[in-house]
């Protein structure tokens, strides 16, 4: 991000991710040290799900509304 400013990020983790623990990830963005103009290029979405988030077929749509989202905001700035 440094390198590149137009670079964006998408953070999609699942509450009960053994795999992936959802505070570690949160943890670890919180703690990269990126001032506020990176920060800003940080998104996130949380799903009530496991490691495979996409199982669920009501987490499975909002996960494609959020990659949508994501792609869509990310293509305007």
């Amino acid at each position: 991000m440094v390198k590149n400013s137009y670079l964006k990020i998408m953070v999609m983790e699942g509450f009960y991710d053994l795999a992936t623990p959802y505070f570690a990830a949160d943890y670890t963005v919180d703690h990269l040290n990126l001032g506020s103009a990176y920060q800003k290029n940080i998104s996130k979405a949380t799903y009530e799900a496991g490691h495979m988030v996409y199982l669920p077929m009501d987490e499975l749509k909002k996960m494609k509304g959020d990659e949508a989202q994501f792609i869509t905001r990310s293509m305007q700035q």
